[in-house]
């Protein structure tokens, strides 16, 4: 991938999370539901670590879904995030748990200047939108102690939406602006004018997540456990597209072999 391209990827997700960090946990209920909290939950459980060792780095750590639960597991973390706005408002939620920091900065620079070694790496809803995820990746396997593991939370598979799956897509959006007018927040989300074309490059122009497999096998990593499902906006939609297409969105928990 060209600089010029990275750089404007890193630059559109500056700006878009600038715009959509104060309505971000309400305009995302796909991100924060029941269902993901339990999702998480299960996942985190699958992490085993040596009694009273448990530090995390919790990359794209936006306004804190990851880091809350992490916490209330016993982890020290380290937020990371590119946008200042998004840690602002993770700040606000957790900034008086004495156990998390917090640091503005991009994933491969973060990565790139710091020697710390994890026992967890997290990120949710993030791989799509770094610029070269399989750098990315190999980079965080650098980062994690023997035994350590990676879990990649929500994030789209490779499939290819027939056109009446893109045309229900829609609708579920539309029904989900209906219940953000209803909350008065469709007028705030209409003026934020969120562009995602460029931030969620890999959406756009094909996120793989049999490479990220790849990519964890060729660096020395076991999958403990993925995930494959459907998020939609709305529980209405939720079920038409359980019964009737294939998983959009995946979740995996790897281990780092000794």
């Amino acid at each position: 991938m060209k600089t010029e391209i990275k750089q404007a990827i890193l630059e559109a997700n500056v700006t878009l999370h600038q715009r959509e960090a104060s309505l971000y946990d309400q305009i995302h209920p796909e991100l924060n539901s029941e269902q993901e909290i339990n999702r998480l939950n299960r996942l985190l459980d699958l992490v085993s670590t040596q009694e009273g060792v448990r530090t995390a780095l919790d990359i794209g750590a936006g306004t804190g879904f990851v880091s809350s639960y992490l916490l209330k597991k016993g982890y020290s973390v380290k937020a990371v995030d590119i946008s200042k706005e998004m840690l602002e408002i993770l700040d606000k939620k957790l900034g008086h748990e004495p156990k998390i920091s917090s640091e503005v900065s991009d994933a491969d620079s973060f990565l790139a200047k710091n020697k710390e070694k994890y026992h967890v790496i997290t990120s949710s809803s993030v791989l799509h939108h770094l610029p070269d995820y399989e750098t990315s990746i190999a980079e965080m396997a650098n980062h994690l102690a023997d035994g350590g593991y990676l879990l990649f939370f929500h994030e789209p598979t490779a499939h290819r939406a027939s056109l009446i799956e893109k045309f229900l897509r829609r609708v579920d959006y539309k029904l989900f602006h209906i219940v953000l007018l209803r909350k008065g927040l469709y007028r705030k989300l209409k003026s934020a004018k969120l562009s995602y074309k460029m931030a969620d490059y890999h959406v756009t122009h094909g996120f793989d997540d049999e490479k990220v497999i790849n990519v964890l096998e060729k660096n020395g990593f076991e999958i403990v456990k993925i995930e494959k499902y459907i998020t939609t906006q709305t529980k209405l939609m939720q079920k038409i597209f359980q019964t009737f297409f294939a998983p959009s969105t995946w979740s995996l928990l790897a281990r780092r072999k000794q």
